[in-house]
């Protein structure tokens, strides 16, 4: 028996003989198309988080070119609010 969280006489099933720790693997885990296809996925792997990290450049450019375009139109706004004189447009007239 071996001793399960400090209690004696307990068999901790993780560390039985019958657990896979103990069994005999079925394959070579060294297997030179196993550690082939591994470098390859790796790669591909690699190529792809490039990408992703391109794309997530790039959204944040349009998004900053986005903030300056507003920028722009609301000083804009602000120059030709501040050119119009005091009371324009105040008297409109939109009846029907």
């Amino acid at each position: 028996m071996v001793a399960a969280a400090g209690i004696e006489g307990i068999a901790c099933p993780r560390l039985t003989p019958s657990s896979r720790v103990f069994r005999e693997p079925t394959e070579d885990p060294m297997d030179p198309t196993t550690i082939a296809t591994s470098l390859v996925m790796n790669g591909a792997a690699a190529q792809a988080d490039l990408m992703a990290i391109k794309l997530m450049r790039q959204n944040a450019d349009a998004a900053a070119n986005v903030v300056e375009l507003l920028d722009a139109a609301d000083q804009s706004m602000q120059r030709i609010q501040a050119s119009l004189g005091a009371g324009y447009g105040a008297n409109l007239d939109i009846t029907v």
